[in-house]
């Protein structure tokens, strides 16, 4: 079963059985990515606000250099041997608070890439992604400091380039860079 499937169906059935019995409390949490500095040598900040049964986050990105983590590129861009960096990446969601420490969201996000080509040079698009995320809230010292350990995934369904692809003067092509499956740790604050 690939990782998608996983994700897809995980959310599906989570999505079907409320684990919460009782009341919960509205509360604020601000944190940041982890994988953004470690990985890519970027920076990402989020806030989320709950309610009883509801989840409002946003969350802003910059400064992503796609390319200095290999695994973040595809086989073709690696190929290629394409550079990718990302200015900016920011979006919302809406979820369910299943119960205080984990709640799922339908989210929508939009991502600046700029890549450059060793021959063709440097070009930019926009992409728009849907999709899908699970988070586990952790207090290790039940109030405030927050561990969130969270799986994404986040299908492309639009990009400004034409055709959905960028064609080099040697005649290879490059598709919109996908960010599917962003799994990520986040640390942060809850009040």
């Amino acid at each position: 079963m690939s990782m998608d499937t996983f994700l897809l169906r995980f959310c599906f059935v989570a999505s079907l059985v409320s684990f919460n019995s009782t009341a919960l409390s509205n509360e604020t949490a601000i944190l940041f990515g982890t994988s953004q500095p470690i990985l890519f040598k970027g920076f990402n900040a989020e806030v989320d606000y709950f309610t009883e049964k509801l989840v409002f986050e946003y969350s802003h990105g910059v400064s992503l250099k796609i390319s200095d983590f290999k695994p973040g590129l595809t086989k073709k861009e690696k190929d290629q041997d394409l550079k990718i960096y990302t200015p900016w990446t920011t979006g919302g969601g809406i979820g369910y608070r299943w119960f205080e420490s984990f709640h799922t969201t339908l989210e929508y996000k939009v991502h600046k890439f700029e890549v450059t080509h060793p021959k063709d040079g440097k070009f930019s698009y926009v992409t728009q992604t849907l999709g899908v995320g699970a988070y586990y809230n952790w207090k290790p010292f039940g109030e405030g400091f927050t561990v969130v350990p969270a799986l994404r995934y986040w299908p492309t369904i639009a990009s400004s380039l034409e055709g959905d692809k960028k064609t080099f003067a040697d005649g290879q092509t490059h598709e919109p860079h996908p960010f599917s499956f962003a799994p990520n740790v986040k640390l942060g604050w809850t009040f």
